[in-house]
């Protein structure tokens, strides 16, 4: 598994134990909601500042984000 695939694998987990969509996470972080679902079947590496923006939103650290990697 790449380190993106691992990091929107560990995406996926903690928005679906929040009970939130990909889409849900894109329109909270003011992108489209197909945003994050597109980054994640192209396999690009989120930003320094993507990452931290969805660590706000989710409330976990940019290290559990990235933990698996």
């Amino acid at each position: 598994m790449t380190p993106e695939e691992q990091f929107y694998s560990e995406l996926r987990e903690l928005c679906a134990e929040r009970k939130m969509s990909l889409a849900t996470l894109s329109r909270k972080l003011g992108k489209n909601p197909r945003h994050i679902s597109i980054m994640a079947s192209k396999k690009i590496s989120p930003t320094l500042k993507t990452l931290v923006d969805i660590s706000n939103v989710l409330k976990v650290k940019v290290s559990t984000l990235v933990k698996k990697i």
